[in-house]
C-alpha cells in the first residue's frame, strides 16, 4: 500500500509517517512539500492514501486534492488542516474528499488508514 504525505511543515510529514508506521511498518511512504511536488510524485505513481494539508503555499490543499482525485481516481483522498472554520469543512466535503482537524494524532492516522477499507 502507498502512501503520499502532502505538507509543507517537514515536522508535520515526519509525524504523520511515524503515524502510519506504527499502524502499518510494511507502507511505502513518498513525502512532497508542496503541491507541485504531489503533483510530480502523483504522475509517476499509484497511491492508495493521500493526505493533503490544507493550508500551503501556492497551491492550497483542496486545489491540490482536485488534481490528485483527476490522477488517482482510487485513493483515499484526507485534508488535515487546523483551519476548523465550517465553511473549510463544507468545501473539503463537497468536493467528496475527507475532511480531517488538525493536531494529528495515532487515532486520527488510524481513521484516515480504516477508510481504504470502506472502499
Amino acid at each position: 500500500m502507498n502512501v503520499l504525505i502532502v505538507d509543507d511543515s517537514k515536522v508535520a510529514r515526519i509525524a504523520i509517517t511515524d503515524f502510519f508506521k506504527q499502524i502499518n511498518p510494511d507502507l511505502k511512504i513518498t513525502e512532497a512539500e508542496d503541491g507541485y511536488a504531489a503533483i510530480e510524485e502523483a504522475e509517476k505513481q499509484n497511491f492508495d492514501i493521500i493526505t493533503i494539508d490544507y493550508n500551503m503555499p501556492g497551491i492550497n490543499g483542496l486545489e491540490i486534492a482536485s488534481k490528485m482525485s483527476e490522477l488517482q481516481k482510487h485513493a483515499v483522498i484526507a485534508v488535515l488542516t487546523a483551519n476548523i472554520q465550517k465553511k473549510v469543512q463544507e468545501k473539503v466535503e463537497g468536493k467528496g474528499f475527507h475532511f480531517f482537524s488538525k493536531p494529528v494524532t495515532l487515532e486520527l492516522i488510524q481513521k484516515v488508514f480504516d477508510l481504504t477499507k470502506k472502499q
